[in-house]
C-alpha cells in the first residue's frame, strides 16, 4: 500500500512541475514578455532554466501545442503562436459551430453570409477560439441536433428559415443567431446580432412617400424569415401613417432571387401597372424587379422608382444606381463574435438582443414623383 501511495504522490509532484511550466509559459505570453512568433529556448536549456526534467518540459510543451499556444517548425525550434488564445480562454473549451442554411449558389450565400463569417471568425480565432463551419440542409436537419452539437460550447446560425429556428428548440447548447432569430419563446438560451429590418422596412418606404409616390409595391423575401416579415411590417407602418391603403396584389412575398424578383414584379403589374415606387426586400430582388419593370416597358427611375435593401456590392453599378439600405454585415460578425465569448465566459448570462440601425444610400434608381 506505502508503494502504490508513494507513486501517487510522486504523479502529483510531477503534475504540478509540468503544469507550473505550462502556466509560467502563458504568464510570459500574457504580459507581453513572450510575443507571437519569438522562439522558445530548447527544451534542455528550459529544463535547465527551470530545474525541471526533460520529460516535464516535452509534457509541458505538448500541451501548449495542442491548445494553440505555441507551434513548432522541424529543425527550426519551438515558437509562439501568431494568434495565441485570448486571457482566461483556453482553445479547448472555446469551441464554437457556425450553421448557414444552404440556400444554393445565389447572391445571398455568395455575397452577403461571407461579409458576416469572416469578420466573426478572424475574431474569435484571434481570440482562440476553434470555429468550425458546416451547411445545413433541411433533410439533415436532425442528424444536425444528434450529432452536430454535441462537443459545442456554442451552436451559431447564420441567417435562417423556418425549419432552423425550429430546430434550435432541441439544442442543448446556447446558440447565437446573426442576421435573423426566432420568432416567439425557445427554451434556450439565445443571443441575437441583426439589422434592426423593422425600422428600415419603414425608413425605406417613407422615403418614397416623402418624394410624392403613393402606388408603392413591395416585394418581400421569404414568407418564413423573420427579417423578411419585419422589412414588411416597417413597409405597412409607413403606408398606414401616412393615411395608404395597401391595395390587393401589390405586395408578393417570396424568396431572395434575382428570378423571384422578376416573377414578383410581373406579378404585380398584372394588377397593379399604376405603380410609381417600389420597395424590395433585398438588392437581388430590385435587380430582377428593374428587369421586369424594363421588359414592360417601364423605365426606372422616370416611371417607377425602385428601392432596395443591403447594398450589394453590385448596386452602385446598377444603370441606374441602386438607391438602398445598407446593412452593416461585418460589424452584424464582429459583434457577434463579441457575444460568443461572453457567453464562453459566462455560460448562463442573460441573452442579449443587438439591432444595428441600416443607413439609406441615395442613388440613381429614385426620384421624385413627376
Amino acid at each position: 500500500m506505502s508503494g502504490e501511495t508513494s507513486s501517487f504522490q510522486k504523479k502529483r509532484v510531477y503534475e504540478r512541475v509540468y503544469d507550473h511550466l505550462k502556466q509560467e509559459i502563458i504568464e510570459n505570453i500574457h504580459t507581453g514578455v513572450l510575443s507571437p512568433g519569438d522562439g522558445l529556448a530548447s527544451e534542455k536549456r528550459l529544463s535547465e532554466m527551470l530545474d525541471v526534467s526533460v520529460t516535464s518540459v516535452q509534457r509541458a510543451l505538448k500541451e501548449l501545442q495542442e491548445e494553440g499556444w505555441i507551434f513548432r517548425r522541424q529543425r527550426r525550434g519551438t515558437f509562439v503562436a501568431m494568434n495565441p488564445p485570448h486571457p482566461g480562454l483556453s482553445a479547448d473549451k472555446g469551441v464554437v459551430r457556425l450553421f448557414q442554411p444552404s440556400f444554393g449558389k445565389d447572391l445571398q450565400n455568395l455575397a452577403f453570409f461571407p461579409e458576416i463569417v469572416i469578420p466573426f471568425e478572424e475574431y474569435l480565432v484571434d481570440h482562440g477560439v476553434e470555429v468550425q463551419c458546416a451547411p445545413v440542409f433541411q433533410q439533415k436537419a436532425m442528424e444536425f441536433i444528434e450529432h452536430e452539437t454535441s462537443a459545442l460550447d456554442v451552436a451559431v446560425v447564420v441567417g435562417g428559415l423556418e425549419w432552423t429556428h425550429e430546430i434550435v428548440k432541441d439544442l442543448s447548447v446556447p446558440c447565437l443567431f446573426l442576421a435573423d432569430c426566432p420568432r416567439g419563446e425557445t427554451p434556450i438560451l439565445f443571443d441575437t446580432v441583426k439589422t434592426d429590418d423593422l425600422q428600415a422596412g419603414y425608413v425605406a418606404t417613407q422615403h418614397l412617400i416623402s418624394l410624392g409616390h403613393e402606388r408603392i409595391a413591395h416585394i418581400g423575401g421569404g414568407r418564413s424569415n423573420t427579417c423578411a416579415q419585419e422589412r414588411s411590417a416597417g413597409y405597412q407602418r409607413a403606408l398606414n401613417e401616412a393615411g395608404i391603403r395597401v391595395e390587393p396584389g401589390i405586395m408578393d412575398s417570396t424568396d431572395w432571387t434575382i428570378q423571384s424578383g422578376y416573377e414578383a414584379m410581373l406579378k404585380i403589374l398584372a394588377t397593379n401597372g399604376d405603380v410609381t415606387g417600389v420597395f424590395a426586400a433585398g438588392d437581388p430582388l430590385a435587380l430582377g424587379a428593374i428587369r421586369a419593370l424594363s421588359e414592360c416597358g417601364k423605365r426606372v427611375p422616370d416611371d417607377v422608382s425602385v428601392i432596395g435593401f443591403d447594398d450589394y456590392s453590385f448596386s452602385k453599378h446598377l444603370v441606374p444606381s441602386l438607391t438602398t439600405m445598407r446593412t452593416d454585415r461585418p460589424r452584424i460578425g464582429s459583434l457577434g463574435a463579441q457575444l460568443v465569448l461572453r457567453r464562453l465566459r459566462e455560460p448562463d448570462c442573460a441573452s442579449r438582443k443587438t439591432l444595428l440601425p441600416a443607413v439609406l444610400i441615395e442613388r440613381d434608381s429614385v426620384i421624385e414623383r413627376r
